[in-house]
């Protein structure tokens, strides 16, 4: 081989790098940013979730301002879901004792927060939110138990 076609070569293959190793740092810091965009979001539900707590809000039949009765919560829920034109993307609702488990497989990060903070003003007391990122920007994995 001619060394200027080695030397050609050599440095293809040293650009051909350095722009691999770009563009991956490159989608890594946006993946870190995305994760701490859903950090940040799931504070503000948590945040949201602890106010209306702290509040005095009163259920129908209820003086604590708290559904208790499991069948009202779920009613509840998919009221509240239906309202927010959320009920097609709740994929399983689950009685665990008190509680109730809910999933959705893929919803608008957004939607979500004021699905649960309207949840809330209803009632029903949100226990825990896990949320995960899915392929599509700005939608999550959720789930949900309430009661």
């Amino acid at each position: 081989m001619r060394p200027h076609l080695v030397r050609g070569s050599l440095l293809t293959i040293i650009v051909l790098m350095t722009l691999v190793n770009v563009v991956t740092f490159w989608m890594w810091r946006s993946s870190v940013a995305e994760y701490q965009a859903l950090q940040r979001g799931i504070t503000r539900i948590v945040q949201a979730v602890e106010s209306f707590h702290e509040e005095s809000t009163t259920a129908p039949g209820s003086g604590d301002g708290t559904v208790s009765d499991p069948l009202k919560v779920m009613k509840t829920v998919e009221r509240v879901a239906k309202r927010a034109r959320m009920e097609q993307l709740l994929t399983t609702i689950e009685q665990q004792g008190g509680e109730l488990a809910l999933t959705f497989e893929e919803v608008r990060f957004n939607s979500l927060i004021g699905w649960l903070v309207t949840l809330e003003r209803e009632g029903v007391q949100v226990i825990s939110v896990v949320a995960r990122r899915t392929a599509k920007a700005g939608m999550v994995f959720v789930e949900v138990v309430v009661r």
